[in-house]
């Protein structure tokens, strides 16, 4: 069962065991798909516990990107809350 996180409780969940992402107002554990990302285990962990939507779909994945995801999911953030990526620059 899913659950709602805030924003801030995703942004805690940043260590090699423990790595959430947000993607579209949903919350994605990717701990133990680190290994198997084709863009290396770094990139998800430079990017954990944030939104990464605009990076996401600016990759033009493939329809099983998201196939994939939707065994990852874990939870939502609040719909009333408004994500902007915090990208590292």
């Amino acid at each position: 069962m899913s659950r709602t996180y805030s924003v801030d409780e995703v942004s805690k969940h940043t260590a090699p065991t423990d790595l959430l992402l947000i993607i579209d107002g949903k919350i994605y554990d990717v701990s133990n798909f680190k290994e198997e990302h084709p863009g290396g285990e770094d990139f998800l962990l430079d990017q954990g516990g944030k939104d990464v939507t605009e990076l996401f779909e600016d990759a033009s994945h493939r329809p099983e990107a998201r196939e994939i995801l939707s065994t990852l999911t874990v939870g939502t953030v609040p719909s009333d809350v408004r994500l902007s990526p915090i990208l590292d620059e």
